[in-house]
């Protein structure tokens, strides 16, 4: 199969069907990542507590990164929420030491979507 070809298509995409190409698996991994963060918030007792008594793992927000993607990063650490460029430092120098790749959007509306579903899939795991 020629490099970059997927096995999926658009039209199962619009179905609903997963679709496995190369960039849907290094999305999905990115989004792992920003999950085991919020986890490991979590279970170390690094979350923020809310004043409705919930607990906050991981807030995520998106920054453009230098190519113009939308970058999906955690604003939670150590029971504190950063700021968003300070988020972006710390993605980065985590990326830059070796750490997997964040995940990156074309569209803010996408990062935020993504957002979305990983903050379901953590609420779902707390349960």
């Amino acid at each position: 199969m020629p490099k970059g070809v997927g096995y999926g298509s658009k039209k199962k995409a619009a179905r609903g069907k997963k679709v496995d190409t190369p960039t849907a698996r290094k999305r999905r991994a990115g989004e792992a990542r920003v999950r085991q963060h919020g986890e490991r918030n979590l279970r170390k007792g690094k979350a923020i507590k809310n004043k409705d008594g919930t607990v906050s793992t991981v807030r995520s927000t998106s920054v453009r990164d230098k190519s113009g993607k939308e970058m999906l990063v955690p604003t939670v650490y150590n029971k504190k929420q950063v700021s968003a460029s300070e988020a972006k430092r710390r993605a980065l120098k985590s990326e830059k030491a070796g750490g997997a790749a964040w995940p990156r959007y074309n569209s803010p509306k996408k990062a935020t979507a993504a957002s979305k579903r990983i903050s379901k899939s953590i609420k779902q795991r707390k349960k």
